[in-house]
């Protein structure tokens, strides 16, 4: 569905936790749920990719803004 291998997505995923500083899932052996902080990330990016914040640049382009 996403074209990524799995591994590439989940490296991915623990750089993204390394950079906010908090995981975004638990993980067991019995696989992976979201933590608190993982749904509330995930309710946030889903209103920015509803709804994203753009304003037109000077050269007639557009920019996104960070209005999180």
């Amino acid at each position: 569905m996403l074209n990524v291998r799995q591994s590439t997505l989940s490296r991915r995923i623990h750089q993204l936790e390394e950079q906010i500083g908090v995981s975004l899932f638990d993980r067991s052996s019995g696989g992976v749920s979201p933590t608190q902080a993982g749904r509330e990330f995930l309710r946030i990016i889903g209103r920015i990719l509803r709804n994203p914040p753009v304003s037109a640049a000077g050269n007639g382009g557009f920019s996104l803004l960070s209005r999180v």
